[in-house]
């Protein structure tokens, strides 16, 4: 359901949950389309991140999970996520 919800290509899903399976990661990360990355994930600068979660706690997301990979230098980007992403949401 939440594939087609984001109209993604099922085929892909598909390939990607096949690969994985078998343990073919490099079939799996290939797969991957831009529009799935941008689909589940937040990604650049603070900025457009924060512009992203607002647009999804719009839509009635009520949690988000961090996680890796968050950027080639870990911890400017936890530092970044902390000073410039969460104090946007803070109450």
């Amino acid at each position: 359901m939440i594939l087609e919800r984001h109209g993604l290509d099922l085929a892909k899903a598909d390939t990607i949950r096949g690969a994985l399976k078998k343990g073919d990661f490099g079939t799996a990360f290939g797969s991957v389309t831009p529009d799935m990355i941008e689909a589940f994930s937040i990604a650049g600068t603070p900025d457009m991140c924060n512009q992203k979660i607002t647009r999804l706690l719009k839509s009635g997301i009520t949690q988000f999970v961090v996680g890796s990979p968050i950027g080639p230098n870990v911890r400017k980007s936890i530092d970044l996520i902390s000073e410039q992403v969460i104090p946007h949401f803070k109450q």
